[in-house]
Order: structure tokens, then C-alpha cells, then sequence
């Protein structure tokens, strides 16, 4: 049996409240592409989106329960969209991109939209795999 078969007990983190990560989320899966400050990125490039925006303020249930996890993009050219759109915050951040694996949480749906939202187990490491410096 390959991990994507087996069965994997994910342990959360302790601020994880009830509805986090959603029941529609699946074990973590395909290529993505993130915005990092540095090359070869490291554990801090891959943050919750709540710790690298402290005082933003979610106003619906849904920019809540995605604030818990990462974000990635499935397609280059919608991220780099989105890095021209927030040139002032976003424009000296670097791309990379890799593969996510179950090993390291779950996921929205890949095939439903090109933002995907990775919520993390404890432990995960994904500047392992998502570490590919895109030009």
C-alpha cells in the first residue's frame, strides 16, 4: 500500500477549531506554486495565511476557516495575476513550485479553482516539496 492509500490519523494544531479544516477537504495532493521570500525556502515561507497577516480581518465564516491554512496556486499565470494585482506587498517574492503530498494535510478540491488552500498537520514540512524556484 502507497501513503495515498493508507490511511493517514492527522494530528492538528491546537487552534484548529471545530470545522478545521473542512470535511470537504482531501488528503493534499498536486502541483502548486507559492510566493516565498527566499531561495531555497524554508518552513517560515510557508505560514498560516492569519500569521502573515496578523491584523487582517476575516469577515465571513469561509476567509475564517482558509486564514488557518496556506495558500498555493495550481496555475502559475493566475499567481503571478495576483503578484502583479499586490506589486507593493507581493513584487519581491519569489515562486516556487513543487508537489503536495497527503503526508502534509489536506486541501481544497484541485479541480474545483486555481487558489488552493493547504491546512497543515503538525509536523508537515512542506518547504520540502514545494521548493522548485520558478523564473
Amino acid at each position: 500500500m502507497n501513503a495515498i492509500d493508507a490511511k493517514i490519523d492527522y494530528v492538528w494544531p491546537e487552534d484548529f477549531v471545530d470545522g478545521i479544516p473542512p470535511n470537504e477537504s482531501a488528503p493534499a495532493q498536486g502541483k502548486v506554486f507559492r510566493l516565498v521570500d527566499t531561495i531555497p525556502p524554508i518552513a517560515s515561507d510557508f505560514r498560516q495565511t492569519r500569521e502573515e497577516n496578523p491584523n487582517r480581518t476575516y469577515n465571513t465564516i469561509e476567509a475564517k476557516i482558509m486564514s488557518f491554512g496556506v495558500s498555493f496556486w495550481a496555475d502559475i499565470e493566475e499567481l503571478k495575476k495576483k503578484q502583479h494585482k499586490y506589486r507593493k506587498a507581493l513584487g519581491k517574492k519569489k515562486v516556487v513550485s513543487g508537489v503536495l503530498v497527503p503526508e502534509l494535510g489536506v486541501a481544497t478540491d484541485p479541480d474545483k479553482i486555481s487558489h488552493r488552500t493547504l491546512w497543515k498537520q503538525i509536523g508537515s514540512e512542506p518547504h520540502l516539496h514545494i521548493n522548485v524556484e520558478e523564473r
